[in-house]
């Protein structure tokens, strides 16, 4: 039998390796204590605690204090000071839960989740070392530093790619500015349209020219008429002149320059004409125009041009964006890529700045059993330099008889002891089940999860299992150590006033450490749990005494 431990009411974790010390002290207390009342000597009687405190003279109870019968109940009187002194423990019983137990053979090894082989991720030279063998790392903790050609190359592909990244980001913000214009020509060109069109159907590009045309013919004609006024009256006196020169009256030059001022005055006429020919010619076409409103569709059409190339060059621009985008984004996917391969390689948080320098570090807490890694040595990916394990917890390999095999399950409870230390045990669980009997032994392979923080459990120790097996049951156990064996008879010793009595009980299945009470006691007494031999001397005494009389 085994009992789980968050509810017994004693704590045999307490129990340690001086209880053999104290069952053969108590053996050699005892038939001291028969041979000196047959030889009628009454002396002081020595005897070893459990905690192994130093040797403390017990002495006999005075006549008042010497053991009694009370009905069939024999009555140990004990003191206050007689109890310290004996450093007799006394505890409550309770009620208990229990499971039955099977012990089988097994053997300590590590958990596979617990042991660890450190290989370098690429191929490069051993530059430092950090652990010696048998040093306790922590995870994450630096073991060696690798130079690796892979690393730096790495290392590079990243940065040239973060530096396309930054370029594509410039382009992409030039591209966003040029669209930005581009949408504010746009909005421009299309608010000078539509004010283009609100003047054309008022007229105003039409009216201007036609008026102007009016104008100058106006003005020609009036500069027209002028002119043939001026030559009428030049040539009047060219003719004068002429006749005058005939008769002797003017000479010759002042006939001429009349002659040469009509002439000249004729030539303006002319000019003037001309111009009033081309003038109407000019206001008949604006007159066109004006009819047809063609100046007015000239200036839309102007506008509508400038909106259209506006459109079009926003279009551009976001084009441009959008391939300026995309090429950023093309970057930043190749930046993730060129890290990505570089975490792959190891070269990520692991290592140092941009070099080839990567940092191995411990997966996880443990001590390092193996070490391959020499300062200088090339290393290959597969070249194991380190191995770490983890004796927090370990694997119990057990063999459990082809007849109990039914008993057991994955997730049952479990300790294991080993001879290394034998009062200790070792709390665990069923990790697995073998799929198959060992055909020779005719047993089930069975491994079992233990704690072992205090890394005692080693590797390679032969074991003790203790599997709980069958349904858990209610009762009262006690401490082993609260047993007096008296023959074939058990008694406790119960806590009474003045002393304690000794009292038999009915015992149900045992363990070296517990025992299950199944009459003869019950919850809420006290009795004592370590001690016990004194009480049983002093009972002793009480028989020699009777036999004496």
């Amino acid at each position: 039998m085994e009992y789980q431990e968050a509810i017994l009411p004693f704590s045999t974790k307490e129990e340690t390796s001086h209880q053999p010390a104290v069952r053969n002290a108590n053996a050699r207390i005892a038939g001291s204590i028969a041979a000196a009342f047959t030889l009628g000597a009454a002396g002081a009687v020595a005897f070893t605690s459990r905690s192994h405190s130093p040797a403390v003279p017990v002495q006999a109870a005075p006549a008042d204090q010497a053991p009694e019968k009370s009905g069939d109940a024999q009555i140990i009187k004990f003191d206050t000071a007689a109890i310290k002194a004996a450093d007799i423990k006394i505890e409550t019983v309770r009620i208990s839960t229990s499971t039955t137990n099977i012990s089988v053979p097994g053997t300590v090894t590590t958990s596979p989740n617990r042991t660890a082989k450190i290989t370098p991720p690429v191929a490069g030279k051993v530059v430092r070392i950090y652990a010696s063998l048998g040093d306790s790392v922590r995870a994450g903790q630096p073991l060696a530093a690798l130079d690796s050609i892979d690393i730096a190359q790495a290392h590079a592909a990243v940065r040239q790619a973060q530096s396309a990244v930054l370029q594509a980001n410039a382009a992409l913000n030039t591209a966003r500015a040029q669209t930005r214009e581009a949408h504010a020509r746009q909005t421009a060109a299309e608010a000078t349209l539509l004010r283009q069109r609100q003047l054309a159907q008022a007229g105003a590009f039409s009216q201007g020219p036609l008026a102007a045309a009016q104008s100058e013919v106006s003005q020609a004609q009036a500069d027209l008429a002028q002119s043939q006024s001026e030559l009428q009256t030049l040539t009047s006196a060219a003719e004068r002149a002429e006749r005058l020169f005939n008769q002797g009256v003017v000479s010759r030059v002042d006939m001429e320059q009349a002659q040469a001022a009509m002439t000249q005055s004729r030539a303006r006429a002319d000019q003037a004409s001309t111009r009033v020919s081309l003038s109407k010619q000019a206001l008949n076409r604006e007159q066109t125009i004006h009819a047809g409103s063609l100046l007015d569709k000239q200036a839309i059409q102007t506008a509508e041009a400038e909106v259209r190339s506006s459109v079009a060059a926003a279009g551009t621009a976001v084009s441009q964006t959008k391939a300026a985008a995309a090429t950023l984004q093309a970057a930043k996917i190749a930046v993730a890529t060129a890290q990505a391969n570089l975490s792959a390689l190891g070269g990520g948080q692991s290592g140092e700045g941009g070099s080839g320098l990567i940092i191995l570090k411990a997966p996880m807490s443990g001590v390092i059993t193996e070490r391959q890694a020499t300062i200088g040595e090339a290393v290959e990916r597969s070249t194991s330099l380190f191995q770490i394990e983890n004796l927090n917890s370990v694997m119990v390999n057990a063999n459990v008889p082809e007849d109990q095999i039914g008993k057991v399950r994955v997730g049952q409870r479990a300790s294991v002891k080993v001879s290394a230390y034998p009062d200790q045990r070792f709390s665990g669980v069923i990790d697995s089940l073998g799929s198959r009997v060992d055909e020779k032994t005719r047993a089930l392979p069975v491994r079992l999860l233990v704690e072992n923080r205090n890394g005692h459990l080693r590797p390679e120790m032969f074991a003790s299992a203790s599997l709980g097996v069958g349904d858990a049951t209610s009762g009262i156990v006690v401490p082993s150590s609260a047993i007096d064996d008296d023959g074939p008879d058990r008694f406790v010793y119960v806590e009474k006033s003045g002393g304690f009595e000794k009292r038999a009980v009915q015992l149900g299945a045992t363990t070296h450490d517990n025992a299950v009470v199944t009459s003869g006691l019950k919850a809420g007494e006290r009795i004592v749990v370590d001690g016990a031999f004194i009480l049983k001397s002093e009972s002793k005494k009480d028989e020699l005494k009777g036999d004496d009389d």
